[in-house]
């Protein structure tokens, strides 16, 4: 396509290209006499201008001597003071016309061309650059972390000092934060302490919550105590816990516990203590977007969970609820060694029937 600025010069070219010199092989004319005008001229018109060359070619003597090339000079005014009906250029010389422009067109696209070749290998160093960037992610590359279910439970674990600094110090880390911001939330508001959950739970993610009264002395922060609800706490309830759990091959990330009365107290809570937990049951459960059962451990968390059945139908009728025992020995006791079998047999169906809902 031919810009503005470049049909200009083409248009001088042309108009140059009707005055040119005749060629080598074009047999030179000399200006013919006025009197040799066309016969059609009147006598008492005045002559018609010089004709063309075309014209006065055939009546050139071959014995005379070449008449000299008419200048640019001398054919300008005969190209001017031609009749309108005469302006047209010969057949013969319009070729002639046409090939510089085609030749001149096309050396202004060359120029394009080479430039657009010149930009075109440009874009294979940013595909090496890329490659290059992308090579050494795959050498530094971090191993990821442990998944949740892969790490070994361990009874008593928390007896371990350096075990247990650790776990408190991740108590807002992962999917367990929320939990624990919720036992800031309720420290602040009551003045009453209670334990945090330790991070191995699967906190946001869990689908099976364990149900007990309140926390067990072991939970309380200070000395050997881990200040955490845990399943590796150093006590012979959590260590039973743990027993029951991993016989039923229950994974830790689908677990998260909670007491009907979460904070600390060396008495049985009343009803107006189970009632007073209601709420923060209430803000743990709505944390808890995936749960499906609940294990009532004890006639005191089944108690507590009936209040809550009337008090919020619509949240605990869209959940399992298993009715089972508390797994210390105390709960066990008795004299009789076939009521405390059939009892801990009963805790290990409920278990396994727990793992079965949730493998639904």
């Amino acid at each position: 396509m031919t810009t503005p600025e470049r049909a200009e010069p083409e248009a001088t070219a042309a108009a140059d290209a009707d005055v040119l010199p005749p060629t080598a092989d074009e047999p030179a004319v000399s200006p013919k006499p006025v009197d040799d005008a066309a016969p059609t001229t009147p006598v008492d018109e005045p002559a018609a201008p010089a004709r063309s060359v075309d014209d006065a070619a055939p009546t050139t003597p071959v014995d005379e001597p070449a008449a000299p090339a008419r200048s640019v000079d001398d054919a300008a005014p005969s190209a001017i003071g031609k009749p309108a009906a005469d302006a047209t250029a010969p057949a013969e010389s319009a070729p002639a016309k046409k090939a510089p422009r085609k030749k001149a067109v096309a050396k202004a696209a060359d120029p394009a061309k080479k430039t657009a070749a010149k930009k075109a290998p440009a874009k294979a160093p940013a595909k090496k650059a890329a490659a290059k960037s992308t090579t050494p992610r795959k050498t530094t590359r971090k191993p990821a972390a442990p998944k949740v279910e892969e790490r070994v439970l361990t009874p008593r674990r928390l007896a371990d000092s350096a075990y247990r600094e650790e776990q408190f110090a991740a108590r807002y880390e992962g999917p367990i934060a929320p939990f624990n911001h919720l036992v800031d939330k309720l420290i602040e508001e009551s003045g009453d302490p209670l334990p945090y959950l330790a991070p191995i739970y699967g906190g946001t993610e869990a689908r099976l919550l364990s149900l007990f009264r309140d926390p067990g002395p072991k939970t309380r922060a200070g000395q050997q105590n881990s200040g955490l609800l845990s399943p590796e706490n150093d006590d012979q309830a959590a260590e039973r816990y743990l027993e029951f759990f991993q016989s039923a091959k229950l994974r830790i990330d689908d677990l998260i516990t909670w007491n009907t009365y979460p904070w600390y107290t060396s008495r049985k809570p009343s009803t107006a203590d189970i009632d007073r937990g209601l709420a923060p049951l209430e803000q743990v459960i709505a944390l808890l977007p995936k749960l499906k059962v609940v294990l009532a451990h004890g006639l005191d968390a089944q108690a507590a969970w009936r209040r809550f059945e009337r008090q919020h139908p619509e949240v605990a009728g869209k959940l399992i609820v298993i009715p089972t025992y508390h797994t210390s020995k105390q709960a066990l006791f008795t004299q009789d060694e076939a009521v405390r079998a059939q009892r801990e047999d009963k805790l290990r169906k409920d278990f396994a029937q727990a793992a079965e809902h949730l493998v639904e």
